[in-house]
């Protein structure tokens, strides 16, 4: 028998009668709009069907009298509801709408909104980098608007995807910047945020303190959260707080307390016939019996989470439950069945971005293939592991190599006994002189030749060992090039940007102070670069750049870079253009592709003059790719061209000179993509790089 908690009297239901009542008397049609959309609103999670009909009346009514802010504002609670209905093939359409409609018309209150609905929908399917770029977006014009209220909701999903990407440090920054402007703008008595708003900063502050096992502090935030949801009827973040809740009880093995908080979680589900409610309660209540060794009921239930999160489409939660479900198997020494789903899950991690779970699938896989006793496949997951987990385990790496060279010395010196064994000469007292003596000359001629034979040979392999000696030195010589000339000038600007900010920090002003770290932040981007070429490059040398295609968006990879980049670049007021469409996907492997676009973006805003333009472009073309970055900078001459992809020298366009170093890498990427990079350029006028790769 299980409880439910006692649920609040639905507070905006007197709200929603008012505004049917008024709907019956209002005939102006602005009015009508505006009453469509709070409904839409109010809504939204608990009938999707009236909410996206709600959006749909005041978007025709919007356009027929040409009203288009009120347009945009339809065609964003239109994707809003669809989203609350986990209708998400609608999503995309009415916020390329409202966000063209509100640059047309210079609506800037419809652009944050519209930039904001975007990163729900990417944060929804999972792709995180994405979220977090239109989130930051939305939250900047809120805060030019001076709409305090938006800017701590953003800042609240925003650390929601830190916490996700297990950066906990940025996860809490935000969540407590988000918390801290809700309390700002609550006048004594009167509160302007809601308590759902106050409610998620809640659930997420709680999620970090559980992170940190600081669990006293997080059962107290996440109970706050339950009882303000729960006042709000705001059901979502009932079943959040709920889950929640339920997840620290069996954390610190309080079962019967974990399944009755799962328990009123699944009730509040199937009231409301959630999918989304229904994963969690499927996932927490697998998880409790998991832990009290009930495995087929655990087993149970976390098969019918991993189909309602397929239903949903949410990768990241899909890859978590399969996970588990393999880490179930592996405990119960089924280990066929755990291998399946743990390369499930780390295919789910991959697609989603998940860092935790895909290492946490990389060290099960390892110990997997270690029992089959595949050390190849055990090395290579180890060595997957160790390299996201930031801890490559050099002392294995170097017992490998010295066990491979040991083998190698033994096998060269059997060889050389065999060839220098000589087989003994026994003497005949019985030959006659002129035998001996033949003898004698045929066994000096035969020492002769094999004298001369090794010499020629020793020759050789000194010659052979000469060139890779000079090759190597060569190498230390472009290496020690590379550190004094690309790592010099952003460490000096870091040396003196930092030694002013020491000494003058009381005389200089908020302004300065802004322009100082926007300096140091544009030479940590080229000091980043720089270190990532020259891994990358050093990697090359030994040839060990490995190549893993998958289909990938164009427009994500750009979308990624353009992120990193994009404070480089309005440093020089340069606006960076992403003209690739959003369905263009190619098979290939997209963190190498990234490397290339950073590099090339990268150079187009450093060789841009302040206030250009850099356009990022691609089609296809007679089962092609083609891919083009375009600057209008400063350009390049024929003879600069011509040396731009060779490492013999260094290539030079004008005073932002560099090794070049980042072109070599680009080209040799390029090279292992099996595709083709050129260069169109003049003198004044831009340069183009166009990259050309298969289908």
């Amino acid at each position: 028998m299980f409880f439910m908690l006692p649920m609040a009297v639905f507070p905006q239901k007197k709200l929603i009668d008012s505004l049917y009542t008024r709907l019956a008397v209002t005939s102006q049609t602005d009015s009508l709009i505006l009453i469509y959309l709070d409904l839409s609103g109010l809504l939204n999670y608990d009938s999707t069907e009236r909410s996206v009909q709600f959006a749909l009346d005041a978007l025709h009514l919007s356009k027929e009298t040409g009203n288009d802010t009120l347009a945009v504002d339809a065609l964003n609670q239109l994707a809003t509801a669809r989203m609350a209905g986990d209708i998400m093939e609608g999503v995309t359409g009415p916020l390329n709408e409202a966000l063209r409609l509100s640059l047309a018309n210079d609506y800037k209150r419809g652009e944050a909104f519209t930039f904001n609905h975007l990163g729900m929908y990417y944060y929804t399917r999972s792709i995180t980098d994405s979220a977090s770029y239109f989130y930051l977006k939305s939250a900047r014009i809120f805060r030019e608007l001076n709409i305090p209220k938006k800017m701590a909701k953003v800042y609240n999903n925003v650390g929601a995807i830190y916490y996700k990407q297990a950066q906990y440090d940025s996860a809490l920054r935000y969540f407590l910047k988000s918390l801290k402007i809700k309390e700002q703008i609550l006048p004594s008595g009167e509160r302007v945020a809601t308590d759902k708003e106050l409610a998620a900063s809640m659930i997420n502050v709680g999620a970090f303190y559980y992170k940190l096992e600081n669990y006293p502090e997080a059962l107290k935030y996440l109970r706050k959260a339950a009882r303000l949801s729960e006042k709000a009827n705001y059901n979502n973040y009932l079943s959040i707080s709920l889950n929640n809740i339920a997840s620290l009880f069996n954390t610190i093995n309080q079962y019967d307390s974990a399944i009755y908080y799962h328990y009123l979680n699944g009730e509040l589900a199937k009231r409301l016939n959630s999918k989304k409610m229904f994963s969690r309660f499927y996932t927490g209540l697998a998880n409790v019996y998991r832990k009290t060794g009930d495995y087929d009921s655990s087993i149970y239930y976390f098969s019918k989470s991993i189909e309602v999160h397929k239903q949903l489409q949410d990768i990241s939660g899909l890859a978590l439950v399969q996970s588990d479900l393999g880490e179930l198997f592996n405990k119960q020494n089924q280990f066929d069945s755990a291998m399946i789903y743990n390369e499930k899950a780390l295919q789910s991690a991959r697609e989603s971005g998940d860092l935790e779970i895909e290492k946490k699938s990389y060290e099960a896989l390892s110990k997997l293939y270690k029992q089959k006793n595949d050390y190849q496949n055990a090395y290579e997951y180890e060595k997957l592991y160790s390299e996201i987990s930031d801890s490559i385990n050099s002392m294995n790496s170097e017992k490998l190599i010295v066990e491979m060279q040991t083998k190698y010395e033994t096998e060269k010196k059997n060889t050389q006994i065999q060839k220098l064994k000589i087989e003994n000469l026994q003497s005949e007292n019985e030959k006659n002189t002129f035998r001996l003596i033949s003898i004698s000359l045929l066994i000096i001629a035969l020492l002769l030749i094999v004298f001369i034979w090794q010499r020629v040979r020793m020759n050789r392999i000194l010659k052979e060992k000469n060139g890779e000696l000079q090759r190597l030195n060569d190498t230390q010589n472009r290496l020690m090039s590379i550190i004094s000339h690309d790592l010099k000038s952003p460490l000096s600007a870091f040396f003196t940007i930092t030694n002013t900010l020491k000494n003058k920090w009381e005389k200089i002003s908020r302004d300065e102070t802004e322009k100082y770290l926007g300096s140091m932040l544009n030479s940590s981007i080229a000091l980043k670069l720089q270190l990532e070429n020259m891994l990358n490059w050093a990697i090359n040398q030994k040839r060990e750049i490995n190549v893993n295609r998958t289909n990938i968006s164009l427009q994500i990879i750009v979308i990624k870079v353009v992120m990193v980049l994009q404070e480089f670049a309005r440093e020089k007021n340069i606006e960076i253009e992403n003209n690739i469409s959003e369905d263009l996907e190619v098979h290939t492997d997209g963190k190498l592709l990234g490397i290339v676009f950073n590099n090339l973006i990268s150079n187009a805003i450093k060789f841009s003059d302040p206030g250009g333009e850099v356009i990022v472009s691609a089609e296809k073309k007679n089962g092609k790719i083609l891919i083009f970055v375009k600057d209008f900078g400063a350009g390049m001459s024929p003879e600069q061209v011509e040396h731009l992809f060779t490492g013999d020298q260094i290539a030079l366009r004008h005073e932002n000179s560099g090794t070049g170093l980042g072109l070599i890498v680009v080209r040799d990427i390029i090279n292992k993509l099996g595709g083709k990079i050129s260069v169109e350029s003049e003198p004044g006028k831009g340069t183009r790089f166009t990259i050309e790769l298969e289908e």
